[in-house]
């Protein structure tokens, strides 16, 4: 089984493409956060056009998110649950399937086990996100410092708004205990 790490959900969604293009179909099992904003991208930016979509607020588990190539070279999507409640099994898809390492140790059991599928049909990729490689390639715009000079200080905001964000709640946070307690 072949495990990847994976840089962002750009360069998932640029490997998807990629093995779309070789084969014609792809999945990927995940959360329904990262599923639906994979999809999102491919309608907004590679005009990928819904074939299906099964999702339920009541639902907690993983879903399926399938690109199909038809005939004419035009790719469509579904979205689907993969977790099958009725029978308390995972459902399976054929072909190559990226599994993020955060899906249930039960999805691969289930596959495996599955009846419908034949020897060959299933290829699957487990894909981490590389979290570690973006906090170590922060650049030198997204820190936030200050600099005291004689009488002036002179604060550097970063660029990057995440780490704005917890600059200036940092700042605030101090400035109440220095001023108010």
């Amino acid at each position: 089984m072949e495990k990847i790490n994976v840089l962002s959900i750009e360069h998932l969604e640029d490997i998807m493409i990629e093995n779309l293009e070789e084969n014609k179909s792809v999945s990927l099992v995940s959360d329904f956060e990262t599923v639906w904003e994979i999809a999102m991208d491919f309608h907004r930016y590679e005009d990928v056009e819904f074939e299906y979509v099964d999702i339920n607020t009541d639902y907690d588990k993983e879903y399926y998110l399938t690109l199909m190539m038809d005939d004419d070279n035009n790719a469509t999507m579904a979205i689907e649950k993969a977790f099958c409640e009725e029978i308390d099994n995972y459902l399976a898809t054929d072909g190559i399937v990226f599994i993020e390492d955060t899906v249930d140790h039960k999805y691969l059991t289930d596959v495996k086990n599955n009846k419908h599928l034949k020897d060959g049909d299933f290829t699957p990729i487990i894909f981490t996100f590389d979290t570690d490689d973006e906090k170590d390639n922060k650049c030198d715009d997204c820190l936030f410092g200050k600099e005291v000079t004689d009488s002036q200080v002179r604060f550097f905001v970063p660029a990057c708004m995440d780490e704005l964000v917890k600059a200036i709640d940092n700042l605030m946070d101090k400035y109440i205990v220095d001023n108010y307690r």
